[in-house]
């Protein structure tokens, strides 16, 4: 297991990655550049065992989140649900019952429905949680590398490793 860079926490003894929470409240745009600029991305939840293993260390960690929740990559695009910060379909989701309801086109962890995911729209002002993973850093690929003409405005989302 490598080591985290400073105010990132390996989250778990399986974990591959390195965790960052943000108290300050951001929206979802303002999310994604925090975690850009410190070389990491946006959350995504890819696997049971990883929002187990994520959530079970918010809980643990942050059980009082002034805010209500976190954001994560997950996004509504073209019709699909995405992590935009990995550019795959979510094929893992743990939504709240009666979710995604079409309230909003972006996926955050609501605390208060035991950090089940739920749609919303990009402006609430919630806390960030950024991952990376070990001794990895990201960059920034504009529309045209990947190929999506209609991002949405926090196009920075999608990341590769360097």
């Amino acid at each position: 297991m490598g080591i985290c860079p400073d105010s990132f926490t390996s989250v778990g003894p399986n974990s591959n990655g390195c965790y960052h929470f943000d108290l300050t409240g951001k929206n979802a745009t303002d999310a994604a550049t925090y975690c850009l600029t410190r070389h990491s991305k946006l959350l995504s939840l890819e696997s049971m065992e990883e929002y187990q293993v994520v959530t079970r260390w918010l809980n643990s960690n942050y059980a009082t989140m002034p805010l209500g929740g976190v954001w994560t990559s997950g996004h509504l695009l073209n019709g699909q649900w995405v992590w935009l910060s990995t550019g795959k379909p979510m094929k893992f989701t743990a939504w709240k019952v009666g979710e995604p309801s079409g309230s909003g086109a972006y996926v955050w962890l609501w605390q208060q429905q035991g950090l089940k995911m739920d749609d919303i729209q990009a402006k609430p002002l919630l806390h960030t949680v950024c991952e990376k993973g070990l001794n990895n850093y990201c960059k920034l690929l504009d529309a045209e590398e990947i190929g999506i003409d209609d991002l949405p405005d926090y196009r920075l989302i999608r990341y590769t490793a360097i």
